[in-house]
C-alpha cells in the first residue's frame, strides 16, 4: 500500500516502467497510464465481484477505457459483452498497477 501511496502522491509514479509493461500486454493498443481518479475508481470497482453494471457505471468504465486505450467504445445493453470486453481489459490494467506496487 505504501508504494501505491507514493505513486499517487508523486514521489515515484513509475509511469515509464508501467507504460513498458502495458505496451507488452497490449502491443497493438499503446495504452496510456491511469490517472489517480481512474485508479481509485477501478480499485473500488474491482473490490466487489459484479454480475451487473448500471448505465452510469458503464459510462464511467467506457470513459476510462476510451482514454487509456484511445478507443471510441460505446455502452451496450449486453452486460456479459461489456464485462468480458471493457471490464476485462481494465482488469488487466488494474491488476498490473496493484502487482507493480506490492
Amino acid at each position: 500500500m505504501a508504494k501505491i501511496a507514493k505513486w499517487m502522491l508523486g514521489e515515484d509514479c513509475g509511469c515509464d516502467a508501467r507504460k513498458d509493461t502495458l505496451n507488452k500486454l497490449f502491443p497493438y493498443k499503446k495504452p496510456n497510464c491511469l490517472t489517480e481518479d481512474e485508479f481509485a475508481y477501478l480499485d473500488e470497482w474491482f473490490s466487489i465481484k459484479r454480475n451487473s453494471v448500471t448505465t452510469e457505471q458503464q459510462k464511467m468504465l467506457v470513459s476510462i477505457n476510451n482514454r487509456v486505450f484511445n478507443e471510441n467504445t460505446i455502452t451496450t445493453n449486453c452486460t456479459p459483452c461489456f464485462l468480458s470486453g471493457v471490464q476485462s481489459k481494465l482488469k488487466v490494467i488494474h491488476t498490473e498497477y496493484i502487482k507493480e506496487n506490492k
